[in-house]
Order: C-alpha cells, then structure tokens, then sequence
C-alpha cells in the first residue's frame, strides 16, 4: 500500500507540473468559463424559469459547474496521447510504478484544471451578485459532487486515449459526446419543457444527474428530496470508467 501511494504522488505530481507549466492553458481554462458565464449567462439573464420561478442565472450556476467539468475532463486523454508519442508512457510502464497508481494519478492531475475554473466560476458569480447562500459550508459537497463527475469523464477520455491511439479520433468523440451531453440534461433549461424522449434519455446522462445534486446544493428548494439515486449514479459511472482506462492501459 505504501508504494502504491508514494507510485501515485510521483505520477500525480509530474502530471501536475507538466500541465501547469503551460501558460497559455491557464489563460484558455480561465477564459472559457468566463464566457459561459458572462456572455451565455447574460443573454438570458432577465429571464426567469417558468417552471421553478427562479432568476435564470441561479439556474445556471449549478449547471455551470457541471458543465464547465464536462468540457473540461473529456478532453483530459490528450495529456496520455502526447506522453505515448513522446516515449514517456513506454518508460512508466518498463518501470515498477503500480499501472492503477499510474492511471489515478493522471486522472487527479487533470482534476486540478477543474477545481481552477471551478473556483474561476464561483469568483464570477460574486462579481455578478449571483449568491448561494452558505457557500462555505456547501463547497465540500459541491466540489465534491464536481471531482465525481470530472473523476469518471476523465477516466473515459483516457480509456479513449488508450484504446484508439489517434488524436484525431479522440477530438471527434469528444466533440460528438459533449454537446449532446449537454443538450440532453437540464442544464440550460428544465428538462419539464423539453420533449419526453429527452426526459427519458436523461436519465443516463451523468452530466443531469450531478446537475441535479448541483442544484439541491445551491438552491435547496428545488427539489423537496436529496437525489441520492444521482449519486448512486455518479459513483457507478466514475467506477466503471476508471476500470476501463485500467484495463486499457493494461492491455496496450
């Protein structure tokens, strides 16, 4: 146990550094919410949902941070592909480094780009007077909730990564799964306007049901009950995920 956990601070932390030490990241991770939020958020922010009675933009915020993680953690199996091209995934793997410890440790790593633009989100929010009331005692839950949902996207884009070895390809799955992914929840609007068929869908889209805890997080009357089938829900999708980079990475 010991040298599974000091395999995975190695691997977390070369991670880490290699993704921080990009610059220009930074500055595109902090944007992007930005926009999301000021600009999308913005446009619809006179309105009021119809079906809740709520401003539009604390609708949005839950949904905000669930989608930025969306975004965000699918495109996470570029930093596996670019190690593999580079002949740094072959020398982890001749080396005695855990394969699980290897595998969480590139999975946390890329979590740490969540809980910056996560953060990012929450400072924007407060400039724009968009309040969530006891917001110190919620955050634990509500990153939580975040890191659930980031740990198993991230797992599926390595495990992505691993089984296709072509960025190319990995691009147009991402691009193919995001925004449907998107389309198909609640995020933008209640999923009470939309047709049944998406109702129905949803029901197996990750993306709604962390939005769903989200949402119960932020703004406690809207829904009476604690959703915890959608954390049943997250944690069996994040689990199967990470098994499948696993056995992918094992494979190869």
């Amino acid at each position: 146990m010991s040298f599974f956990f000091s395999d995975l601070l190695v691997i977390t932390k070369r991670n880490f550094l290699a993704t921080w030490s990009m610059p220009i990241w930074i500055v595109f991770s902090a944007i992007y919410p930005i926009l999301w939020l000021v600009l999308f958020g913005g446009l619809f922010s006179n309105l009021s949902i119809p079906v809740t009675g709520i401003n539009y933009l604390t609708f949005f915020l839950p949904a905000m941070l669930a989608t930025t993680t969306v975004f965000g953690a699918l495109w996470s199996g570029f930093g596996i592909l670019f190690d593999q091209e580079r002949g740094i995934l072959k020398k982890i793997k001749t080396s005695p480094v855990s394969p699980s410890a290897t595998i969480l440790g590139y999975v946390i790593a890329s979590l740490s780009g969540v809980v910056f633009q996560i953060i990012v989100i929450l400072f924007i929010a407060y400039l724009q007077n968009i309040k969530i009331d006891h917001l110190f005692v919620k955050i634990l839950p509500l990153v939580g909730t975040v890191l659930l949902l980031g740990f198993g996207l991230s797992s599926f884009s390595y495990f992505i990564a691993l089984t296709l070895k072509n960025q190319q390809l990995l691009i147009t799955i991402v691009n193919f799964i995001s925004l449907p992914m998107l389309f198909l929840s609640s995020a933008l609007f209640p999923l009470q306007m939309a047709p049944k068929y998406i109702q129905i869908i949803a029901r197996a889209n990750p993306l709604e049901h962390a939005t769903i805890l989200l949402r119960k997080i932020c703004i406690p009357n809207y829904i009476e009950s604690f959703p915890i089938m959608s954390v049943i829900i997250l944690i069996i999708f994040a689990f199967i995920m990470y098994a499948l980079a696993f056995f992918a990475y094992k494979k190869d």
